[in-house]
Parts: C-alpha cells; structure tokens; sequence
C-alpha cells in the first residue's frame, strides 16, 4: 500500500475556480492550488517540490491523458466539463477527487514516484475510456 494519501475536495465556478483557491491558499485554507497543469515545481515551507495538475473531464474521456508531476506531493485540479458527474481516481491507490456536472473540483495528491494510472470510478466510465498514466517524478 502507498503512503496516505489525502484528499480536500472543494468546489467552485469554473471562471473563478483559480482565484477561489489562490484565495484561500493564502488565507491558509486547505485547497490551495494553481490550475497551471503540467506539475511545474515549487517549494514549500518545508523545502518539498510541490505542483498541480490540471485535467478535463467529459463524457467519456478526459484531456489530457498522460500527466507528469515532479514531487510526490501535489493539487489536482478536476474541471468537469461534462453533463454528468466524473471523478479523478488512481489505481491501487484511496486517491479520488470528485466534480459534479459542470464544476471544478480540487485535491491534494501524495503518491510515491512511479507510473500509476487513472481513471474515473463513476460505473462504465472507465471501460467508455476514460483513463490515462499519471507519472511522478523525484
């Protein structure tokens, strides 16, 4: 089993879903978070690489599908650009970050180094294709 893995779940409207979290990363809130994507680096107080990672969901797939990160502690960014609900869940892993139809869902992500897959759990999302590979680096 990985290490645990923690998950904040916060929701917010599309347009004002990036200044929401900026919002409350500095007030100290728990669902702190750019929506850059892509898993650029950048330090924390305690010296750990730190990213985020942002995806598309709709039906049945999301975009993109290969992700990379580079540290084993970062915020996915969910938007759900779909009609109905979709959720971000790693395989072998307690990982999950759900959105409801048309929101935007966030979650902090702690995964050791590795290829993982992911995919959504919702019943026959996945086997309509909704999957990719989630790479952490370092």
């Amino acid at each position: 089993m990985h290490p645990t893995h923690k998950r904040f779940v916060s929701r917010g409207v599309i347009a004002l879903s990036t200044l929401v979290l900026l919002g409350l990363a500095a007030c100290g809130g728990s669902g702190g978070g750019s929506g850059s994507g892509g898993g650029d680096g950048e330090e924390t107080d305690n010296g750990s690489a730190s990213g985020a990672v942002s995806l598309v969901a709709k039906e049945f797939e999301f975009s993109p599908t290969d992700i990379s990160v580079e540290g084993s502690s970062f915020t996915v960014e969910l938007v759900n650009e779909g009609a109905i609900e979709h959720d971000f869940s790693v395989e072998g892993t307690d990982v999950k970050v759900f959105a409801k139809a048309s929101e935007t869902a966030t979650g902090e992500v702690e995964l050791d180094p590795g290829t993982y897959t992911f995919f959504c759990s919702i019943a026959g999302h996945r086997e309509g294709g909704m999957e990719g590979t989630l790479t952490v680096e370092g």
